[in-house]
């Protein structure tokens, strides 16, 4: 299907000298560059192309787009591969993180607006009666949600409800972390992939290294950490720390092969910092702590951002922090001992980097 010869080339393109230009473009051989076919792949830049056929530079990429265009009307022609359009959580949860990640510190609106709709989706369209799904597609989802399902769902909501002061996100993460909690974890203290209630297997699954994608109990303890740091939930950082400890030697041996357990472990042993932001959230004064915050990459810190009161069903981080002079307040905490709070942005910036 995406495979070309020199002769469909020819054959698609007409004239002389715009089919000399994709020949050129495109690197097309007579041996080719896969099983005595190409893969169209650039390369020649725009200044190459410009000066071999006496364009413009600034005019190239208009003239390559029209000639992509009917090439990909001659390739609609083709019979197309079979496509897995199947939705999986755990799959769409690590693309969301990502998003979330890069909307923040870009400040680029569409990134994060693109994490909001999935997740919203993945809450309206693959979790019901407190279950959340593995796939779907076709209007339908299907099958009980597996341990990463619901740990990369979590770390995605706490992502974006660091940025995006909608108690919902942090509602549905706690639901979630409650459900792992309950369904998942086994006697030991370590979290089994398929939840109690799942299908009869001959053998619960329990995968602990990470592979193509990480462990789910590396990612269950990554989450966990972010939520006993907002609720000050000391026995749930115990359950963490004895995660982490149950596979500190294997991960100290083969360090490559557990790298999401490496990330829960830095973040475990870094001191958080928890960041309380208060006041309306569409006053200027207020977004301008929340710029300071994500002015650069703080990946030990986590941040709530509140209406004044708080919602009920937010973060325990929120409770009793009250106004300060009646205007938009920060406040700085590490293991929820605060500094002063400030109404000054240049003062939270001072104990923000203090810490």
């Amino acid at each position: 299907y995406y495979l070309w010869t020199e002769e469909e080339i020819r054959e698609t393109i007409e004239d002389i000298k715009d089919r000399e230009f994709v020949l050129a473009a495109y690197g097309f051989t007579k041996e080719g560059n896969f099983e005595g076919k190409t893969i169209p792949r650039r390369v020649q830049d725009d200044e190459q192309l410009a000066k071999r056929f006496d364009l413009g530079t600034e005019d190239i990429p208009r003239h390559i787009s029209h000639l992509n265009k009917r090439l990909l009307e001659e390739r609609e022609k083709r019979i197309r591969p079979g496509t897995d359009d199947k939705v999986l959580v755990a799959w769409n949860g690590w693309m969301d993180f990502v998003f979330i990640e890069a909307g923040r510190y870009l400040k680029n609106s569409s990134y994060m607006d693109m994490a909001t709709r999935n997740l919203d989706f993945i809450l309206t369209e693959m979790f019901d009666n407190g279950r959340l799904s593995r796939s779907w597609r076709s209007g339908k989802s299907v099958y009980g949600g597996y341990l990463e399902d619901y740990a990369t769902t979590i770390i995605a909501l706490l992502g974006l409800y660091n940025s995006n002061p909608d108690p919902a996100w942090f509602k549905a993460a706690m639901q979630l972390s409650d459900t792992m909690i309950e369904h998942f974890l086994g006697p030991d203290g370590l979290f089994y992939d398929t939840r109690d209630d799942h299908e009869s297997l001959l053998i619960r699954p329990r995968e602990m290294q990470d592979n193509a994608t990480p462990s789910g109990n590396a990612l269950a303890a990554y989450a966990l950490l972010q939520i006993a740091a907002y609720q000050g939930d000391g026995k749930l950082r115990d359950l963490v720390e004895n995660m982490l400890g149950r596979m500190q030697s294997v991960v100290y041996q083969h360090p490559t092969a557990f790298s999401q357990w490496l990330y829960a472990l830095d973040f475990a042993l870094h001191p958080i910092r928890e960041i309380a932001i208060l006041g309306d959230v569409d006053d200027d004064r207020t977004q301008s702590f929340v710029d300071v915050l994500w002015s650069r990459y703080r990946p030990d810190v986590i941040a709530a951002i509140s209406q004044v009161p708080p919602p009920i069903g937010g973060p325990v981080l929120l409770d009793n922090r009250p106004l300060l002079n009646g205007a938009p307040t920060a406040y700085v905490c590490q293991g929820f001992v605060c500094k002063q709070p400030v109404n000054d942005v240049d003062q939270f910036k001072r104990q923000l980097d203090d810490l």
